[in-house]
């Protein structure tokens, strides 16, 4: 059992969105671009299994029992020309997010906190390069509508073709990071703006969101088992 940092099972999340240019950065795997969602970008090795970057700090000063995960930011595509969408569809992304990564750090064997600890493991991440699509004038989200209808409306307004997750862990109490893990979906130009632009089902979108979650939370699971 922990002392002083309650558990819980996966919950709902805030949200925070960013509608902010890339900072360009090029790195030995030459990854591409970057949200700056991070403050700095250390230096990055590659991902196994997938296009990505990790990093660890070089020696840990105590064990990790739990992981406690921030609200997942959301960053669109700087290519996206449409900038709008309703809060009710993004904040739904975001919290499908923190819902995946707290499940897939259960299955790891990892407690989930709900506060700081002194043996807390925290995650901030961020899901990068969102495409907004154009909604035709035609379309009107309902003034009420169940959790099931908003994730099926949510393919006519994201796509993530080309999405990244960008997660730093820290040390719960002094914010020291620890590890950085960045993937992302696809390492593809989109030439055409119709791959972007045609609806997709909300299974679509999940199955993004899982193998970016699985990525981040793998790394993490895996870092933290050795510092066990």
């Amino acid at each position: 059992m922990m002392t002083q940092t309650s558990t819980r099972t996966v919950g709902s999340s805030h949200l925070v969105v960013c509608a902010l240019g890339c900072l360009f950065l090029f790195t030995p795997h030459a990854f591409g671009q970057f949200s700056g969602f991070l403050e700095d970008y250390p230096e990055l090795q590659p991902l196994e299994n997938m296009p990505g970057l990790i990093w660890k700090a070089p020696e840990f000063d105590k064990k990790y029992r739990a992981v406690l995960y921030d609200a997942p930011e959301i960053f669109l595509d700087p290519k996206s020309e449409y900038k709008g969408i309703q809060p009710d569809a993004i904040k739904a992304l975001s919290d499908a997010l923190r819902e995946i990564l707290e499940t897939n750090a259960a299955e790891r064997g990892l407690e989930i906190a709900d506060a700081p600890g002194p043996h807390v493991f925290r995650v901030r991440s961020a899901l990068t390069n969102v495409y907004l699509k154009r909604r035709s004038r035609s379309f009107r989200y309902p003034s009420s509508y169940s959790a099931f209808q908003l994730r099926a409306a949510i393919g006519r307004d994201v796509s993530l073709v080309e999405a990244t997750i960008e997660a730093e862990g820290l040390d719960s109490e002094t914010g020291q990071r620890l590890g950085v893990v960045i993937a992302q979906e696809g390492q593809r130009e989109v030439e055409e703006l119709d791959v972007r632009e045609s609806p997709v089902s909300w299974s679509e979108l999940a199955s993004t969101l899982n193998r970016l979650g699985a990525a981040a939370t793998n790394y993490f699971a895996e870092m933290l088992d050795q510092e066990r």
